[in-house]
C-alpha cells in the first residue's frame, strides 16, 4: 500500500501487547510527509525526556519511573523498619523481590520502540535535507537502542541466551510480518549495536543540533556502546571481543576527559538548581523530574543502609559527605541521603538525575582492561578515577582479582541511589542478598530467577508465541 500522507498520533501511541504492536488512531494529528514535521513529532517526546521524564500523553520514556520499581530491591537500603507495621501481601512482594509492578517496564519500553519504528520508517523517504534527516534519525536510533538494552536487562535471564525479548523493529504497516517470538539475547544485542552504528554514521556526517538533540552526541554514543558491551560481556550472549570492545569505547569516552575532583563542583551535577549544567562533562544529560514522586521513593518510609555506608566509604573519600548526611552520630549512627538537592528554580521542588556519566566510562574501562588481561592499563584507569574521588594517598591493587573487586566496590560507591545502576550490577554479578524484616528473612540466591522481571500477564495471554520467565507463575 502506498501512503501519500501518514498521520501520526502525537498524544497517544499505546502498545497494548505485541499482538497490537502499534494501535495508532488519528487524533490531534500532524502530517509526516516531510522531515520538519517528523522533527516536530519527535520534539514532544524529547521534551518529555529532558524536562519531566515522560509525564504527559506521549509515549513514556525509558527514564521515567525506574526508581519506583527497583529502589526497594537493592542493598543500598535498610527496610527493617517496615516490620514495625503490618506486612501486607504488597509489601511482602517488594521485600521478596516479587513486585509485579516491575512488569510495567515492558509496555513502557515497547511503546517507545513502536514510536521510534514509526519515525524511522517515515523519515527514510520524507522530503527534507540530509542534515535534518541525520539529526532526527540519529536521535531515534539512539533511543531505540537504549530501549532494547533496558528490555534485555530487565526481562532476560542474564545467563540464558535463548530467552531474549521479541525483536520488534517493524512498523505498523508491516504488522503481519512482525515476529512475536523471543529472539535470542545475542540477536537483540546485535540489533542494539546495529542501531548505535547507524547513529554513529549519522554523527560522522552531521553534528547534533544544540537545544534539540539529547542522546544524539558523540559522548553519549561512546558511553552507551561501552555500557552495552560491558553488560553483554559476561552474559549468556557473550562473544569473544566483548571486553575488548567495552575497553575500546570506554577509552574513546574517556579520551582527553578529566574527572571532576572538586567536591563542590561534583555536587553541582546532582543539584537541580544548577540549570546551566545541561551538558556538563560529568554527565551526558541531566533528567529533571517533579519531586513529589521521587521524594516518596528516596525518603518516605526508607532508610539508607548504615552498613553499606560504613563499610564502603572512608574518611578520605569525597563522596562520603556528598552522598550522605549523619543525622545521629555513633554509636547510634543514623544517616540520610544527601546526594541530591531537591529545591530548584523559583523554589520549585525538582529532582535531577545525571545520566551516562563519565565516571561510569572510567570504571568500565578499568574493568574491561582487567578482564582483557591488560593489568597496567586497568591500574592506570582505576588510578585516574580514584585520584578524582579521594584525598591523600590512594591504594590501587596490582592483581587481576583484587583490581576487579576494587572496581566493583567503586561502582557501589559512585552510583549509590542512581536508578537501576546497583540493581543491574547485582544481577550481572549474580549476587546473593539477605534481609530480615518483621521477624521474616528474605533471601535472594546467587543468580536468582527474581533478577529477571515478570512479563506482563496481558502479554502472555495475548501472545501465544511467548512464555513467562522462569520462576514466575
Amino acid at each position: 500500500m502506498k501512503y501519500n500522507k501518514i498521520w501520526l498520533l502525537v498524544l497517544l501511541v499505546i502498545l497494548v501487547s505485541c499482538n497490537k504492536f502499534l494501535d495508532v488512531t488519528p487524533k490531534n494529528v500532524i502530517s509526516m510527509n516531510d522531515m520538519e514535521s517528523i522533527k516536530k513529532s519527535l520534539a514532544g517526546y524529547l521534551y518529555n525526556v529532558k524536562e519531566r521524564g515522560g509525564a504527559n500523553s506521549l509515549p513514556w520514556t525509558p527514564f521515567e519511573g525506574v526508581e519506583a520499581t527497583i529502589v526497594n530491591y537493592t542493598d543500598e537500603w535498610d527496610l527493617s523498619h517496615w516490620g514495625d507495621k503490618e506486612l501486607t501481601d504488597d509489601v511482602i512482594g517488594r521485600l521478596d523481590w516479587k513486585d509485579e509492578g516491575t512488569a510495567s517496564r515492558w509496555n513502557t519500553l515497547y511503546t517507545g520502540i513502536g514510536f521510534m519504528n514509526l519515525l524511522l520508517n517515515e523519515s527514510s523517504t520524507a522530503e527534507g535535507s540530509e542534515q535534518l534527516r541525520d539529526i532526527v534519525r540519529g536521535e531515534v536510533f539512539m533511543h531505540r537502542a537504549y530501549n532494547f538494552l533496558k528490555l534485555v536487562q530487565y526481562f532476560s535471564p542474564y545467563k540464558n541466551n535463548d530467552l531474549g525479548v521479541p525483536l520488534s523493529i517493524e512498523t505498523y504497516k508491516d504488522f503481519f510480518q512482525v515476529s512475536l517470538k523471543r529472539g535470542k539475547q545475542i540477536e537483540v544485542y546485535h540489533q542494539i549495536i546495529k542501531d548505535l552504528d547507524e547513529a554513529a554514521a549519522c554523527l560522522k556526517r552531521t553534528p547534533p543540533s544544540p537545544g534539540y538533540n539529547i542522546l544524539y552526541s558523540e559522548d553519549i554514543l561512546y558511553r552507551l556502546y561501552a555500557r552495552v558491551y560491558h553488560y553483554k560481556a559476561a552474559s549468556g550472549a557473550a562473544e569473544q571481543d566483548d571486553w575488548k570492545n567495552a575497553a575500546l569505547f570506554a577509552g574513546k569516552a574517556t579520551a582527553n576527559r578529566i574527572l571532576e575532583s572538586n567536591p563542590a563542583k561534583l555536587k553541582d551535577v546532582f543539584d537541580c538548581a544548577k540549570v546551566a549544567l545541561t551538558n556538563d562533562p560529568e554527565s551526558g544529560f541531566r533528567l529533571r523530574y517533579n519531586i513529589y514522586g521521587l521524594y516518596n521513593i528516596y525518603h518516605a518510609d526508607k532508610q539508607p543502609s548504615v552498613s553499606y555506608y560504613t563499610q564502603l566509604y572512608g574518611n578520605n573519600d569525597i563522596r562520603k559527605t556528598m552522598f550522605y548526611s549523619e543525622t545521629t552520630p555513633l554509636p547510634s549512627l543514623s544517616i540520610t541521603v544527601n546526594k541530591y538537592n531537591y529545591l530548584g528554580v523559583n523554589e520549585q521542588s525538582i529532582y535531577v538525575s545525571p545520566l551516562f556519566r563519565l565516571a561510569e566510562a572510567f570504571l568500565i574501562k578499568a574493568e574491561a582492561l582487567a578482564m582483557s588481561d591488560d593489568l597496567n592499563g586497568a591500574i592506570d584507569a582505576l588510578t585516574t578515577f580514584k585520584k578524582a574521588r579521594y584525598t591523600g594517598v590512594i591504594d590501587v591493587p596490582a592483581t587481576k582479582n583484587e583490581l576487579l573487586q576494587e572496581v566493583y566496590k567503586e561502582r557501589k560507591r559512585e552510583f549509590v541511589f542512581e536508578g537501576d545502576m546497583r540493581w543491574l550490577d547485582m544481577k550481572r554479578m549474580g549476587e546473593s542478598y539477605e534481609r530480615t524484616v518483621g521477624g521474616r528473612t528474605f533471601k535472594l540466591e546467587k543468580d536468582d530467577w527474581r533478577y529477571t522481571f515478570m512479563i506482563p500477564y496481558a502479554e502472555i495471554e495475548n501472545n501465544k508465541e511467548i512464555s513467562q520467565n522462569p520462576g514466575w507463575l
